[in-house]
C-alpha cells in the first residue's frame, strides 16, 4: 500500500508556492447547523500569496492570501482569527484530530495508480528557542486514505523546518523512526508507521472512525521530541517519537502555536492548526465525488481536550487540496459538541463558526481532577477545571471527582456567544476598566484559565475564584495589553491600558568591497530602492524576510547579486564584493548518466556549484581549474559510479559519464497456517525457491514483480499470485495457508426408502432419509459410528476414514433381521387338518404350536364330517397368537355306500344278466332241436 511518493509527501506549500514564485469520539446521530451568526466573519476573497515572503512581522494575517477557492485543503482549521477579523494567539502541548466517516469516494484519473486516493493531514507548528535562535517546524500526522470500492489506510509523518526560507532538516540534526528525504532540493524528515502496528496498512470499511493526535514533551535534557499517535479502533498507537538532537541549549518550548498576528519566517506560510482532506501527496489535487464525513479539532487547554472556538473550512500550510467539498458547522443535538460537516458538491473558502457563535463553558473544582458529563458525554479533566466548546443550548451538567463522586450537578442554558462560569467554590466579580481605546471599539479579553470576554464598552466583568491570573487583551490587531492580577477573597478591579502596536525594527546594512572610493551603487531590499557612493546602504525592516537585489555597476560582478536576508530580532549585515569582470574561457563539462529513470539525480562541485536533473545529463560552463564533484539521486534505491571524483578543466570540454546501479531490496514472503517444517515455494519472475521456514526471501532490484506461491498438498491460500512493487529497502508480503477440507461421503443401502439413519463422524452426528450423509474434513484420521435403526442389522457399525488429500466415500450397509411370532392352540376332532396361506401344518394330538414371520393370514381348519373353520390372525414378533380349544361342528348327510359296495353291487348285476342271458340261450338251443 505504500508508494514512493510518500519521499515527497504532501509537499509543503513552501515548496509549490516558490514553484509559482481524552477526547470524546461521537457517533454521528442526530445534528442541527449552527446559525447564520456563525458565517458573518468571513473575510474577503484576496489573489493568493505568491511565496515571496513579503508579508511583515507584526502584520495580522490575511486567511485567503493563499487559497481563495477550491481545489484547497478543505476541512477545519484555527488560524487565530476570530469574529470581526480580529487576531488571537496561544499555544498547547498537543492536537487531537477526530474523522468520523460514513462514506467517502474520491477521484482523479491523472494520478494513475493513485487515482482514487487522498488524505486527511492534521497539520500544526511547533516553535521552540535554542539560545537566542527560535526555530519553526511544520509537522504533519497523516493517514493516506485509499477511497476506492476496498478502503484502505496507513499513517506517515512529515517534519518540516520553515526557520527560514532555506531551512532544511537532515539526519544528524533529527533522530526518530524515519529518515530524511529530498523534495527538490528541501530536506525534510518522514517516517512510515511500521506495518505490523495494528491499525496500520489496514482494509477498513464503512462507517469508520479514527484518531490523530500530535503530542510534545521534551527529554530529561531539555531536547525537545514530538509524538506522532492514532487510533482507528485498534487502541491508541505511537508510531514516530521525533528528537531535535541539535537542540542542546533550549530555552524556551513555545509548543505548538496558533498565530493571527503574525506569519512565519518565511513571511507568507500561518500559524494555523488545520484538519483537512488534501490529495494523495507531492501537492497534487484531488475531486470528492461523494462523500459523508465529520471532522472536530482539538487543543489540549492545561485541563482537557477543548474543540477550538473559531473555525475555518480550509487551511493553507499544505499544497495538497481538493475539489467539489462543501464544509459547514454542525453540532450534535445530543451533547453540542460541534464539527465541520464534509459532504460533496461546489464549496466556498470561509470562517464556519466564531466566538460569537458558541457557547464557552468553565467549570472550577479547585483541588481535583475528575470528569464533566454533558447530556450523557463524558469530558475527562485535571488540575481543578475543565473549559467546553459547545452549540448554544440546554445542557444536563455533572461534575464528578476523581473517586466518582458527585460534586456538582445543575441544568444550564448557554447562549450565543456566552461564558458560562460553574464552580464549587465562592467566586468574585473581576471589573476590567479599558484605556487607550477609541469609544466604541471592541475588545477582547483572554484569561489565562481559558475564559475569552468581549465587548465594545469601556468596562467588562466576570467572576473568578481566588487564585493568580494573566491576560491578554486586543482590538483590532492594532491595539495590545497584557498583565496579571491575583484574586484573594475580595471583588478586583483590573486596569487595562491598551498601547497600539508598533513593530520593533532592525538595522538591515549592505556593506561592499571593491569598488573605487566614491562609486555609486545600489541596493534593491523588498521593492525599495537605495543609491549610495559610500560603502554602505542602512535598510530598516522588522522580523521577517526580505529578498534584495545588488544594482549592476559598469566594469563589475557583484556577490551575492540577489538573494533573501531574514530578519529574526536583530540585526543583519551583508557582505557584497565587487570585483571586475574578467573575460575568461569557460567550457563545458558534461556529466551523462545512465541507469535512472525519472528519478531525479544531483551534482554538487566545489566551486559552490549545484545542478539536479530528471533527464540523463547534467552540464556546467567552467573556466580552467580543479574541481572535485560528488553524485547523488533522490532515491536511496540507486547508487552512482563513480559518487566522487576530481575534474580537470584545461582548454577543453570534457564528459563524465555516471552509471547509476539499483541497489540489492529485500522481498520476503512471509507465512503463516503451515505446521512446523512443512515444505513450501514461492516462484518470482521464473525462479522458485523453497523453504520448510515460515519466510522466503529474495534479494531483488528496485521494480515490479510477479509472483506465485504453491501450496503443499492439503493446503491452499487466497495469495496464490500477485504483483509487488518494490520502493524501499525491504519489502513483506503475507502468505495465510488454510487447509483444505475434502467431502467424506457415507452411502447406505438395503433400507427402506425413507427411512432415517444417522452417522456421528469426528463427534459431530448428522441424520438424512437419503442414501447418503457427506461430512467435510481436513486431512486425517477420523472415528466414525453409524447409529442402530430398529430391525436392521448395520455393517461396518464403527471405524476409522483416513482423509488424504481426496473425497472419501464410505459404504454403509443395513441388513434387515427377521423376528418369527407364533400361532398355537388346539382342535378337535385330534385328526382335524391345519392350512395356514393353503400351507398344510401338523399338529399333534389336536395341539399345534406354528412359528410364522410376523404378517397377516387366513387359517383354515378341517376334519371329515366336519365343517371346515375359517379365519383371518395377524402375527407379531416374539408373540403367540392363540386358538384355544377349537371343537369343529359334525355335519349331518344322507347315507351313502362306500365306493367298493356300488363297484360289488355292479359286477353282481353284470353276472345276473350275464347268467340270464346265458340260460335263455340255452333254452332256444334245445327248441332246435
Amino acid at each position: 500500500m505504500k508508494s514512493e511518493k510518500y519521499i515527497k509527501v504532501f509537499a509543503i506549500v513552501i515548496i509549490s508556492l516558490f514553484l509559482l514564485s481524552g477526547a470524546i469520539q461521537f457517533a454521528v446521530n442526530q445534528n442541527s447547523p449552527l446559525g447564520t451568526d456563525a458565517k458573518s466573519a468571513a473575510l474577503s476573497n484576496y489573489i493568493p500569496a505568491t511565496g515571496s515572503g513579503n508579508k511583515q512581522s507584526g502584520q495580522v494575517v490575511s486567511v485567503n492570501s493563499l487559497y481563495s477557492a477550491e481545489p484547497a485543503p478543505m476541512g477545519i482549521a484555527d488560524y487565530g482569527i476570530g469574529s470581526g477579523g480580529i487576531p488571537y494567539n496561544y499555544s498547547t502541548t498537543s492536537f487531537l484530530g477526530h474523522v468520523d466517516i460514513k462514506n467517502l469516494r474520491t477521484y482523479n484519473s491523472s494520478l494513475n495508480a493513485s487515482a482514487t486516493e487522498m488524505t486527511f493531514q492534521l497539520n500544526i507548528n511547533f516553535v521552540f528557542y535554542d539560545g537566542s535562535k527560535e526555530y519553526v517546524y511544520w509537522v504533519q500526522n497523516v493517514a493516506d486514505f485509499n477511497t476506492s470500492s476496498t478502503p484502505s489506510i496507513g499513517f506517515i509523518d512529515n517534519v518540516w523546518n520553515i526557520s527560514a526560507p532555506s531551512a532544511g532538516v537532515y539526519n544528524s540534526t533529527l533522530s526518530g523512526n524515519g529518515t530524511v528525504g529530498n523534495s527538490s532540493g528541501t530536506f525534510f524528515y518522514y517516517s512510515f508507521a511500521n506495518q505490523s502496528l495494528p491499525g496500520n496498512d489496514i482494509y477498513v470499511s464503512y462507517p469508520f472512525n479514527m484518531e490523530m493526535a500530535i503530542n510534545y514533551t521534551s527529554t530529561s535534557h531539555g531536547i525537545p521530541e514530538l509524538e506522532f499517535t492514532y487510533n482507528d479502533g485498534h487502541g491508541w498507537q505511537t508510531y514516530d517519537n521525533v528528537l531535535f538532537n541539535f537542540a542542546t541549549n533550549v530555552t524556551k518550548i513555545s509548543g505548538f502555536v496558533v498565530n493571527g498576528f503574525n506569519y512565519e519566517p518565511n513571511g507568507y506560510s500561518f500559524y494555523d492548526a488545520e484538519l483537512i482532506l488534501g490529495g494523495p501527496g507531492d501537492g497534487t489535487q484531488t475531486n470528492d465525488t461523494n462523500s459523508s464525513v465529520a471532522l472536530q479539532l482539538d487543543y489540549f487547554n492545561g485541563h482537557n481536550y477543548q474543540m477550538i472556538t473559531n473555525a475555518y473550512n480550509f487551511g493553507s500550510d499544505t499544497a495538497e487540496g481538493i475539489r467539489n467539498v462543501t464544509s459547514n458547522a454542525q453540532y450534535y443535538l445530543s451533547n453540542g459538541s460541534l464539527f465541520a460537516s464534509i459532504t460533496s458538491g461546489p464549496g466556498k473558502l470561509e470562517q464556519i463558526y466564531n466566538r460569537s457563535a458558541i457557547a464557552l463553558l468553565n467549570i472550577s473544582v479547585p483541588g481535583t481532577s475528575g470528569y464533566v458529563v454533558v447530556n450523557g458525554t463524558r469530558y475527562n479533566f485535571v488540575g481543578g477545571d475543565a473549559n467546553l466548546t459547545l452549540a448554544a443550548g440546554t445542557y444536563n451538567i455533572k461534575v464528578y471527582n476523581s473517586n466518582s463522586s458527585l460534586i456538582l450537578q445543575k441544568n444550564e442554558t448557554l447562549a450565543a456567544g456566552s461564558y458560562v462560569f460553574l464552580s464549587t467554590v465562592s467566586t468574585y466579580k473581576i471589573t476590567f476598566l479599558s484605556s487607550g481605546l477609541p469609544a466604541g471599539t471592541i475588545w477582547y479579553l483572554n484569561l489565562s484559565n481559558g475564559r475569552a470576554l468581549h465587548t465594545n464598552a469601556s468596562s467588562i466583568s466576570t467572576n473568578l475564584t481566588n487564585g493568580n491570573y494573566t491576560y491578554n487583551a486586543t482590538s483590532s490587531g492594532t491595539y495590545r495589553a497584557t498583565g496579571n492580577f491575583s484574586v484573594s477573597g475580595a471583588n478586583v478591579t483590573v486596569n487595562v491600558a491598551f498601547k497600539m502596536l508598533l513593530p520593533k525594527t532592525y538595522q538591515i546594512q549592505f556593506v561592499e568591497t571593491g569598488l573605487s572610493n566614491g562609486t555609486t551603487w545600489n541596493v534593491t531590499l523588498n521593492g525599495s530602492l537605495k543609491t549610495s557612493s559610500s560603502s554602505s546602504i542602512l535598510f530598516e525592516e522588522t522580523n521577517g524576510s526580505y529578498s534584495y537585489t545588488v544594482g549592476a555597476v559598469s566594469g563589475f560582478s557583484a556577490s551575492p547579486g540577489s538573494g533573501v536576508v531574514t530578519v529574526q530580532g536583530r540585526n543583519e549585515s551583508i557582505s557584497v564584493v565587487f570585483t571586475p569582470n574578467i573575460i575568461v574561457s569557460k567550457y563545458n563539462v558534461t556529466f551523462l548518466e545512465r541507469g535512472l529513470v525519472g528519478v531525479t539525480w544531483f551534482v554538487n562541485l566545489t566551486n559552490g556549484h549545484s545542478a539536479s536533473s530528471i533527464s540523463n545529463t547534467i552540464t556546467f560552463l567552467l573556466p580552467n581549474g580543479t574541481y572535485e564533484y560528488s553524485i547523488s539521486s533522490a532515491s536511496s534505491l540507486f547508487e552512482p559510479t563513480p559518487a566522487l571524483g576530481t575534474i580537470i578543466v584545461n582548454g577543453a570540454s570534457q564528459q563524465i559519464n555516471v552509471i547509476f546501479s539499483g541497489v540489492p531490496l529485500s522481498l520476503t514472503f512471509e507465512e503463516t497456517g503451515l505446521p512446523s517444517g512443512t515444505s513450501w515455494s514461492v516462484t518470482l519472475n521464473g525462479t522458485t525457491e523453497t523453504s520448510t521456514n515460515s519466510s522466503i526471501t529474495f534479494l531483488v532490484l528496485t521494480g515490479t514483480y510477479e509472483y506465485y506461491v504453491t501450496p503443499p498438498v492439503g493446503y491452499t491460500t487466497a495469495q496464490n499470485s500477485g504483483t509487488v512493487k518494490l520502493v524501499t529497502p525491504s519489502e513483506v508480503v503475507q502468505v495465510t495457508f488454510t487447509p483444505v477440507k475434502y467431502n467424506v461421503t457415507f452411502t447406505s443401502s438395503g433400507l427402506p426408502s425413507g427411512t432415517i439413519w444417522a452417522v456421528t463422524f469426528n463427534g459431530t452426528l448428522q441424520s438424512s432419509s437419503s442414501d447418503y450423509i457427506t461430512f467435510s474434513a481436513i486431512n486425517g484420521s477420523y472415528s466414525f459410528a453409524i447409529s442402530n435403526v430398529t430391525d436392521y442389522t448395520v455393517g461396518p457399525s464403527n471405524g476409522n476414514v483416513l482423509v488424504d488429500g481426496a473425497p472419501v466415500t464410505e459404504t454403509i450397509v443395513f441388513s434387515q433381521v427377521i423376528t418369527v411370532g407364533y400361532f398355537a392352540g388346539s382342535v378337535t376332532p385330534a385328526n382335524a387338518s391345519i392350512y395356514v396361506d393353503g400351507q398344510t401344518y401338523s399338529q399333534a394330538n389336536g395341539h399345534f404350536n406354528i412359528s410364522l414371520p410376523p404378517g397377516t393370514y387366513e387359517v383354515k381348519v378341517s376334519a371329515p364330517g366336519y365343517s371346515t373353520y375359517t379365519e383371518n390372525i395377524t402375527v407379531t414378533s416374539s408373540t403367540a397368537t392363540q386358538l384355544t380349544s377349537l371343537s369343529l361342528e359334525k355335519t349331518t348327510t344322507p347315507t351313502q355306500t362306500s365306493p367298493i359296495t356300488d363297484v360289488v353291487i355292479v359286477v353282481i348285476v353284470v353276472v345276473i344278466v350275464l347268467l340270464l342271458a346265458g340260460v335263455g340261450l340255452a333254452v332256444r338251443s334245445r327248441r332246435k332241436k
